[in-house]
């Protein structure tokens, strides 16, 4: 919150100061300590932008991302996540306080194994698609994992191994971080295998991992193979399949 002071001689809005308190986010409110009032700050009054939002007042500055506003003095959200509790304990946190790692630019969940899965054998094929030395003939591969907390990442991808005949990729050569586990892989089908849906291979390696196998198949189509041994379409032509 805050007010404008102006000075007796003050003619213009330039000339006016604006006298700011910050206080802490309602989220900690009865929490584990009272709301506090921290020193106030002087601040110059400042323009506004098109990527904020004032609400008829130039008092109150903060960012609208579409589902949330930002306030980015404080570095907080005084406004609930949407999603709720679904998006964890902490309904005025953000992609699990880690913003390095983390994107949530439509205000969602975070990233299931299937998004990973997904866009992780998008990325393989389109690398496959690339290779400077065997363009259409190299498997590219990765791993997607969970950590203690439930984040789901991925690494990857990386490239494999060819020959005249074949091509394969290692995922366990692509591990996950210290301290996370094993979830799922990914991987890129190539020209020689003309792209094909998942190989007896990937569904051998589901089963015996009891983990998800997703195949990139090029030109947005991706398959997965389930440990009981069945094959589904996840994507067609870029779009995901009901």
């Amino acid at each position: 919150m805050g007010y404008f002071k102006t000075g007796q001689n003050a003619t213009s809005l330039k000339e006016t100061t604006r006298i700011s308190h910050d206080y802490d986010p309602p989220s900690i409110v009865g929490m584990d300590r009272p709301l506090s009032l921290k020193k106030p700050s002087l601040h110059k009054p400042q323009s506004p932008t098109p990527s904020n939002y004032h609400s008829g007042c130039p008092l109150i500055q903060v960012n609208y991302y579409g589902f949330r506003y930002y306030d980015p003095v404080t570095g907080r959200w005084p406004s609930r996540d949407p999603l709720g509790t679904r998006g964890g304990l902490n309904e005025y946190g953000f992609v699990f306080n880690d913003p390095l790692q983390w994107y949530d630019y439509l205000g969602g969940a975070p990233k299931s194994v299937e998004d990973h899965g997904v866009e992780g054998s998008n990325e393989a094929s389109e690398c496959t698609a690339k290779d400077k030395t065997q363009p259409n003939k190299v498997e590219y591969c990765g791993q997607i994992c969970e950590d203690k907390c439930g984040k789901i990442t991925r690494t990857g991808p990386i490239r494999g191994s060819s020959t005249p005949l074949k091509s394969s990729c290692n995922p366990s050569k692509a591990p996950c971080p210290s301290g996370s586990k094993k979830v799922g892989v990914y991987h890129s089908h190539t020209a020689r295998s003309g792209y094909g849906p998942a190989s007896p291979g990937d569904k051998n390696y589901a089963k015996s991992q009891n983990c998800p196998v997703y195949v990139g198949r090029g030109k947005g189509k991706v398959d997965r193979a389930n440990p009981d041994g069945t094959v589904d379409p996840v994507q067609r032509g870029g779009k995901r399949v009901p």
